[in-house]
This record gives C-alpha cells, sequence and structure tokens, in this order.
C-alpha cells in the first residue's frame, strides 16, 4: 500500500518525523522481547519498503538498543522514552511503532505475529470493560 508523508513523534516532541514508503505490513508482536519493551501485551509496528525517514528535528538520531543474543532492537526517545521508527538492515525498509504516527497509518493490522508467547492475561484483556476515559 502506498503511504503518503506521516508526520509522527514522540511524547515529549523531541523527535519530530516524517515518513514516506510502501506500506508492506502492520503487526502485532507478541515476544518476550516486544512485551518487556512495550510495557504491554504486544508491539504495535508497521513495516514499510523502500521508505524513508526526515527527522524534522534539532535531534537527528534517536537513541537504538540492539540487543546482543538476537536481531530485536528499538529505537527511541532518551527524554520520554516513546517508540520511535528505525532504519532496518535491508532493502531501505523501516519498523516504525504505529504509536508514533501523528495520525491514522490506513491499514489495519496484518496479523498477530509470536501469538504462542502472547501474555497470559491477553485473551482475558478482550473482555475487560470499556470505559471512554478514566472511570471514577
Amino acid at each position: 500500500m502506498k503511504l503518503d508523508k506521516v508526520k509522527g513523534s514522540c511524547l515529549c516532541q523531541k523527535y519530530q518525523f516524517t515518513i514516506s514508503g510502501d506500506f508492506h505490513c502492520f503487526m502485532l508482536c507478541h515476544c518476550s522481547r516486544c512485551q518487556k519493551a512495550s510495557g504491554s501485551a504486544h508491539a504495535s509496528n508497521l513495516f514499510l519498503k523502500k521508505a524513508a525517514i526526515d527527522w524534522n528535528s534539532e535531534a537527528k538520531t534517536p537513541t537504538t538498543y540492539e540487543h546482543p543474543n538476537c536481531r530485536f532492537a528499538r529505537a527511541f526517545c532518551e527524554s520520554c522514552g516513546s517508540a520511535l521508527p528505525k532504519a532496518m538492515d535491508h532493502d531501505s525498509a523501516i519498523q516504525c511503532p504505529a504509536g508514533s504516527l501523528d495520525g491514522h497509518p490506513n491499514i489495519p493490522p496484518t496479523g498477530h505475529i509470536f501469538y504462542k508467547s502472547r501474555a497470559n492475561w491477553y485473551d482475558l484483556m478482550l473482555q475487560a470493560p470499556i470505559f471512554d476515559e478514566l472511570p471514577k
């Protein structure tokens, strides 16, 4: 799916970016590393092919953590901790955390990966009550 330029940022606005390229997929990853990195049940990542990131801020390169024993890596703001997009090792590909975009990605989730590793409370989470704001 062709992507028009989409803007994104971290929580504190230190990093602002424009991302362009072709959406390859939108994966919800349930692996234990994504659970730890996101502090949630899964990470929500867009993968783009032949893509580019234009950092529209003075801070040009976010901090990147690379796991020493596997291919897992994530970029993040060192001030607020927000996940940020990062270039991957091949084909001008980019991994972009869906929550870092300032708008909607215009692509539905493609699938759940490493689902067997999902948090033991994930299925129960889908049955929890829904509130539009913090309940009183």
